[in-house]
């Protein structure tokens, strides 16, 4: 099931709002978990993976998103920007124009960190700032 980009964009707004600027926000697809994703989350603010961290997004998750959506997620990835694994996530997508002829960046059937990432959708890489929604 593809996810619903829009309400995932719209968390990824929520998240930059309260919390300042998103590195990297994106939702990927192993193939060893066909039809789950992986969020991705990496910001200035993100300390690795922390109890606060995880609790936080998952309250944003619980607001934004309904039960089956929050059930395609498989993991929660929360990653310092420094991380070597946020510059390959963005080194593997390429820019793809979608039907409203917005530019977004995807990745297909790509290995990152040695795991092969079916498909996957940079949701942001610096693009959301400390704003309103």
């Amino acid at each position: 099931m593809t996810p619903d980009l829009k309400k995932f964009e719209k968390l990824g707004k929520d998240l930059a709002s309260d919390r300042g600027d998103l590195t990297l926000y994106a939702l990927l697809e192993r193939e060893d978990e066909p039809g789950r994703w992986d969020l991705v989350v990496s910001a200035p603010w993100v300390q690795g993976v922390t109890i606060d961290g995880m609790e936080y997004i998952i309250d944003k998750m619980k607001k934004r998103l309904t039960a089956q959506e929050r059930d395609s997620v498989a993991h929660i990835i929360l990653l310092r920007p420094e991380e070597q694994t946020v510059r390959n996530i963005i080194r593997s997508s390429h820019p793809v124009t979608d039907t409203l002829g917005i530019i977004k960046d995807d990745i297909s059937r790509a290995y990152i960190n040695g795991m092969l990432i079916t498909r996957g959708y940079i949701l942001a890489t610096n693009r959301y700032r400390n704003s309103a929604a």
